[in-house]
């Protein structure tokens, strides 16, 4: 419930998706009196992150009915949208009370083993995967962010950071033309300890990777680092030497580019699909295109302990908007 003073607010924030919590934030950041609700019992929107029972919970009952947990009225308001509903005829906002989902995720199912045809294993997987409900993590909208990027610089310079945990994802992997899924090997140290590649492959990799990828703590040794030689140029920097770089190489296409290097089948999948994460394999895609993409992913190795140059929020996805919610509210 609002308090007096929150009556009389400079500006009044719908929602908390990431759009409506980082405006919430920059506004409060730029001295405004931001009064922020929200409808929902979670924060994120279309960005929120929920258990397995909360993503039941959100999701519209499938035909046939639902267990008892994720089972509501329609017509029912629960106490959040309630009160919601109270500040907003407070602050004389044109809202009506309505059921209907908001947002662009309005088809929501959930199915446990759809692909099964028999019902006692879909009813054996539903008891055992809800028994451990909270184990789950689940993101509307999962996306992780580069450990070097404008991203991570905003979140750390606005003070968002503060309220945030990431972790490094682990790997990534690739799959070949044979059907198989390999790990793509992103350090100096995972390139020589790859059995799959020959002596010959692991050293064109490394010098390919090292010629055209920007500086990175993954590719320097020990030594290098305790030396306090090793630099780090700034994302401006490295977006220049891409530009010249490619200009000293031509304009030709990303393939060409790597034929030319003498790669072998192999680490051009690895380039183009595991590192670059080139969308589509069929036409012609510029070299400066496969260069910045080289040159953002490499940069991002070895920072934050994370040997991937992804980081992804410890608590999902949904924690970002909450935490600009946060910034605001102080």
């Amino acid at each position: 419930m609002l308090d007096a003073e929150e009556k009389d607010p400079d500006v009044v924030v719908l929602g908390t998706g990431l759009t409506e919590c980082f405006t919430a934030a920059s506004l409060a950041l730029s001295g405004f009196k931001v009064v922020h609700l929200d409808r929902n019992q979670h924060y994120g929107g279309g960005n929120a992150s929920f258990s397995l029972s909360g993503l039941l919970r959100w999701c519209s009952p499938p035909s046939g009915g639902e267990d008892e947990d994720s089972k509501q009225e329609e017509t029912e308001l629960n106490e959040t949208e309630k009160e919601f509903l109270r500040d907003a005829q407070l602050l004389k906002l044109p809202i009506e009370a309505s059921k209907e989902p908001s947002g662009y995720l309005n088809a929501r199912r959930f199915s446990f083993a759809p692909f099964s045809e028999s019902e006692e294993e879909r009813e054996s997987v539903r008891k055992n995967l809800l028994a451990k409900s909270n184990a789950f993590n689940l993101d509307l909208l999962p996306h992780a962010v580069k450990a070097r990027s404008e991203t991570v610089e905003l979140l750390i310079r606005c003070g968002v950071a503060r309220y945030l945990e990431f972790t490094g994802l682990k790997s990534i992997s690739c799959l070949t033309d044979e059907g198989s899924v390999h790990q793509v090997p992103l350090t100096k140290s995972e390139i020589f300890k790859d059995s799959r590649l020959t002596l010959v492959e692991k050293r064109l990799l490394m010098k390919f990777v090292t010629s055209f990828g920007a500086p990175s703590a993954a590719f320097q040794t020990p030594k290098t680092l305790q030396s306090g030689a090793a630099v780090q140029e700034s994302p401006e920097q490295q977006a220049e030497s891409v530009r010249t770089g490619d200009q000293e190489e031509g304009t030709g296409d990303w393939d060409q580019l790597l034929r030319e290097a003498n790669l072998t089948e192999r680490l051009r999948n690895y380039l183009t699909f595991g590192v670059c994460m080139r969308e589509r394999s069929d036409g012609v895609w510029p070299a400066s295109a496969g260069l910045g993409r080289l040159t953002d992913f490499v940069s991002s190795l070895g920072l934050y302990g994370a040997t991937c140059p992804f980081l992804f929020p410890l608590y999902g996805a949904g924690d970002v908007p909450q935490a600009f919610t946060r910034v605001a509210a102080l």
